[in-house]
This record gives structure tokens, sequence and C-alpha cells, in this order.
């Protein structure tokens, strides 16, 4: 029966996306895998946001308080969509994604069919280790007990999200991970700590389809399948998938929007814009970081329309009209990082104000400078064994089809990628930063979000078809 209540209690995050896709691209056919994916990023983040919404105006969360606004605006959505016979769930897509994952088992057995059979096989067997770490393993790591988990507890059984106990937790970070949680606590009637991993387990499998499907459009399927292969053999990428940490959800919508933003690039279809502008808005309510990376990718859409379009800057602000009001309800709460950095920023200019100070660790490895910071990062990412080999080859790529890279859309997937650095060494230049920096506590997660990003213009840089990739 907990089943039975954890499926209906997942399926309103993905009626709820699966509306807002059909609204989005009422007439452009988008592949099953790819609505999916995208109805449960959307999803997932309008619920919690809305649960935190409820919680700002001081309406207990409940499952019936938490639910009814969900269902509401989902029941609107589909009967419109129905009415103006938008599709809602893509069934011809499914038909063909069926048709053609049997194809790859039934063709004859070449070479190349072998290894697609393989590679499928492989991805497979991946996505259900995750899940079974995700929902069988116990979590022993600190912060999944202390902080995620502890206030989705506190959520379920309160009611109450900023709570004093909940605010000393969590301090100047976002609520999605806790509230996407606790919401299937809601669901389940009980807080059951492992079912509510789940939501992590299938942020991954959402991660890979978006990224597959993304190579898709530009590439064969051998050498998407190829390149989604190789997303699923980061280590930390499939460690983080099972534990309650938010940075595998900070990595999926940051690379779902990047991904969407480049679809743009190449189409200029307001759809991608919009689903890249509802990620990147949910992507600020996961983690601090997720407000930089809203930034660089508005500055990367920015420089795009500066020198491809001619300034015509309607684009940026539909941009962040549509991810500001997503964003909205945490970016006027006073713990957001905006509101974090201004008063850092005051307390520098008027010292006399500072009153909280923040505790600065102990210095072991000295302050920071910045040969020490490219040091500590270029030994991270060449030379550490979640992914050196994706730099170099990512490097030799650039070299390689240099020409093809400045001349498309790619420079601005790499803009991205050197934005994201520079915010790095700037954090680092911090001295508790630092200190993570050297010790490796926190600069392996902070540099997955670049992961599967880097993978992609690696990929598109070495696409077969090229006359498809610029």
């Amino acid at each position: 029966m907990i089943y039975l209540k954890l499926l209906l209690t997942l399926s309103l995050p993905l009626l709820l996306g699966l509306g807002i896709v059909a609204l989005i691209y009422r007439k452009d056919p988008i592949s099953f895998l790819e609505r999916i994916a995208l109805a449960w990023g959307i999803g997932l983040g309008l619920l919690g946001m809305s649960m935190f919404t409820l919680s700002l105006l001081g309406i207990r969360l409940t499952l019936i308080s938490s639910c009814l606004p969900a269902l509401f605006a989902t029941a609107g959505l589909v009967i419109f969509a129905t009415i103006r016979k938008y599709p809602i769930l893509g069934l011809n897509s499914a038909r063909d994604t069926l048709k053609a994952l049997a194809g790859i088992f039934s063709q004859p057995n070449r070479a190349k069919a072998v290894a697609e059979k393989l590679l499928v096989l492989l991805i497979i067997l991946t996505v259900a280790f995750v899940f079974f770490d995700a929902l069988v393993k116990p979590i022993v790591n600190f912060d999944d007990l202390w902080r995620q988990g502890t206030i989705a507890k506190i959520i379920f059984n309160s009611g109450q999200v900023l709570s004093k106990q909940n605010m000393e937790l969590a301090r100047e970070h976002p609520y999605l991970n806790p509230l996407a949680q606790a919401w299937i606590y809601f669901g389940i009637g009980i807080w059951d700590d492992a079912l509510g991993k789940i939501v992590f387990a299938l942020c991954f499998l959402a991660l890979l389809m978006v990224f597959y499907t993304g190579l898709k459009r530009y590439s064969d399927r051998s050498h998407s399948l190829l390149f989604t292969f190789l997303l699923t053999t980061f280590p930390l990428i499939v460690y983080h998938a099972g534990t309650a940490y938010s940075d595998l959800m900070q990595t999926f919508y940051y690379t779902a929007g990047a991904i969407f933003l480049y679809h743009w690039f190449k189409t200029n279809d307001r759809s991608d814009l919009f689903c890249c502008a509802l990620l990147l808005g949910s992507a600020a309510f996961v983690k601090q970081l997720g407000i930089p990376l809203w930034f660089i990718a508005a500055f990367a859409l920015g420089s795009y329309i500066a020198v491809e379009l001619k300034r015509q800057f309607r684009p940026l602000l539909q941009f962040f009209l549509l991810s500001g009001l997503t964003a909205m309800p945490w970016l006027i709460n006073k713990q957001n990082f905006i509101s974090n950095q201004l008063n850092l920023l005051w307390q520098k200019i008027v010292p006399a104000a500072n009153t909280a100070a923040p505790p600065v660790l102990s210095a072991p490895f000295g302050p920071p400078t910045l040969s020490g910071i490219l040091s500590q990062l270029g030994r991270r990412m060449f030379f550490y064994a979640d992914w050196q080999m994706l730099w170099f080859v990512l490097l030799l790529s650039l070299i390689f089809y240099w020409e093809k890279f400045w001349n498309s859309s790619l420079k601005y997937l790499g803009l991205m990628l050197l934005l994201g650095f520079l915010m790095m060494i700037y954090g680092f230049t911090e001295q508790n930063a630092y200190t993570f920096l050297v010790d490796g506590t926190l600069v392996q997660r902070m540099m997955m979000y670049q992961v599967p990003l880097a993978l992609f213009l690696t990929a598109l840089c070495l696409c077969g078809e090229k006359e498809k990739c610029l």
C-alpha cells in the first residue's frame, strides 16, 4: 500500500510539469523522454516553491494544503491543453521511443549494434544501482542526517518551513531539497527516510534523459548513447544520486537549463528559452550557488544576443521575468544568497555595523593565494579519480576542433564553463572556503555542476554530423 501511495505522491509534480510543458510546447514536437524529464524537474521545482510560499503566508503544511494549489493548477492546465489539443504526454512519441528501444535489441548483431546494446544495458544497470543506493542502502553522511534529513522531518512533523529550528539548521541554504523529501512523507503518511531519497534518484534519471535527448538533436544514436554512458561513469555523480545532498539536484537543474539554453541558441524557439528559465529559476532554490549559476546563464544569453542577434534583448527580458517569477518567493526571503552578499558588502563598507562577523576557521594551509587556488583546482581537475580524463579530452577537442567551436554557438557553452571556474576561484579567496578547497570537502562537489556541461560540449565538438552541430 505504501508503494501505491508513493506512486501517487510522485505523480502530482509529474502531472503538474506535464501540464506546463504542454502549455510551452503547444505544437512543437519534443521526444517522450525529454517531455518526462522536463515535467519532473519543472513540476518538482514549482511544487517545492508553492509549499515554501504557503509557509511564508503562515499556512501550516499538510498533505491537503501542500497539494491543493498544485492540484488546481494541474487540473486547469490539463483541461486547457485538452481543449486546445496540445500534446500532454505525447503518446505518439512514447510509442516511437519504445519502438526505438526495442529496435536496438532486435537489430542484427553487427559491431555497432552490439555496442549499442551493451551501452543501453550498462546505462540501465547504473540507473538500477542508483535507485538501490537511494532506497535500500542506509544514509551515513553527516549533512544528509543533520541538515537536509532533519529539516525535512521537522517540516513533516510541524508543518513549518521557516521555524526557528529549521532556520538555525539551514542558515542561508535554500529548501527545495528538504521540501521535496517532506512532500514524499506527506504523501505516504509516515516519515520514511529511505523512500524520501527517491527524488534524487529520479533527478539522476531525468539528467540522463535530458542529456541523451539533447545530444540526439545533433548527433546519431550511437554517439548519444556513448556519451550518456560516459556521464554514468563519473563516480561522484553516481554517489550523490544516492544521498540527500543537494549537489546532484543542483547539477540536474543547471545542466538541464544550460542544455535548453543551447537549444535556444540553435533554434531561437521561445519554448526552449521558457524551459531554460523555469529550470534555472528552480535551481536558485536548491543551493546558494544556484543564484550565481543563474547569473552565469543570463550572461551567456546576453552575450549571445549582443553578438548574434544584434542586441535584440527581448529574450533576455523574458528569461529574467520568467525565471525571476519562479524564484521570487526565495529571492524576497532574507536568507537568500543575494541578501547575504549584500549584508557582507555592507559590513565591509561600514565596519561598525558588523555585529556578528562570521567565525574564521583555523588556517592550517595558509592564506588563500591565486597560485594556490589554481594549483588545487588544476590538481583536482586533471589528477583526481572522479573525472580527470574529461578535462584532458575537452581541451584536446577544443584544440583540434577550434574552428568549429569558435564559429558556432558552442563558444557560449565554453563561456559558461569559464565563468563557472572564475566563480569558484573567487569563492575560494575567502579563508574558510580555501580550507575546504585544500582538504577537498567542497571543491569536488562544486566542480560537479560543470562536469555534465563539459561532457556535453565535448560530445558536440566530436559530433560526427558536423552540419547539425554548428
